[in-house]
């Protein structure tokens, strides 16, 4: 089966079939959007923090000692950038989330965890 993407929508639909559709304004937009057009002017973020810090890791079916070198080396990650945000910011995270998803019988399954962020020292003997 294939799936429909933006490509086929520039070959297939009119401009007149999407604004009909869509309405003026939404109908333009994705007319130009499926063709790499954006008129919207582009904002600095130079000043602008970041809201948050991610590292993500999908893998299939792992063991343990696995499991847990790869959420050692996540967590790592995760405080060197925040250590750099300190360091250029002047601020700490008040709290981590922890998520996790997995099929083990057919259906998914998920859970997330809010957690304070660990202190430094905290850090330090959790992770090596």
């Amino acid at each position: 089966k294939k799936k429909a993407t933006l490509g086929c929508v520039a070959r297939l639909l009119t401009l007149d079939d999407l604004v009909s559709g869509l309405g003026e304004e939404n109908g333009r937009w994705v007319f130009d959007a499926c063709r790499g057009i954006e008129h919207e002017e582009v904002k600095s973020t130079l000043k602008v923090l970041p809201k948050s810090i991610t590292a993500f890791k999908s893998f299939p079916k792992v063991s343990y000692p696995e499991l847990e070198k790869w959420t050692a080396l996540l967590a790592r990650d995760v405080m060197k950038r925040v250590q750099l945000d300190n360091n250029r910011n002047n601020r700490i995270p008040r709290a981590v989330t922890v998520g996790y998803t997995m099929k083990p019988g057919g259906s998914w399954i998920g859970k997330t965890f809010r957690l304070p962020f660990p202190t430094d020292r905290e850090f330090d003997s959790r992770v090596q």
